[in-house]
């Protein structure tokens, strides 16, 4: 199920954010060969896990989820699947009281 909450959460406190699946699809790459590339160019993709980090490459299944804060800085984040990236992103960035809403 898709986080509308986070999502509406997000709009307002950062600058911008874009949600993208299989982006590796763009440039006609493996999702290993995207996040190399990622790393290589200073913008690494975080995962929860190195688990999940396998099982994208693995599955070839890659959501990715990049914030732009209102400070200018970046974080990207990274799953096999939607909810897992959400999830992971609002365990990272929502304050307290939106975690709880999810729970």
């Amino acid at each position: 199920m898709i986080d509308v909450a986070f999502l509406e959460w997000l709009a307002p406190h950062t600058e911008s954010f874009q949600l993208r699946s299989n982006p590796q699809h763009d440039s006609h790459t493996t999702v290993a060969r995207h996040i190399l590339h990622r790393d290589r160019v200073g913008e690494p993709l975080q995962f929860c896990n190195s688990h999940s980090r396998r099982a994208a490459i693995e599955g070839e299944s890659l959501w990715e989820l990049s914030v732009r804060h209102l400070d200018g800085s970046a974080t990207h984040f990274g799953a096999p699947s939607l909810e897992q990236c959400l999830a992971f992103a609002r365990a990272r960035l929502a304050p307290t009281a939106l975690r709880a809403i999810a729970a």
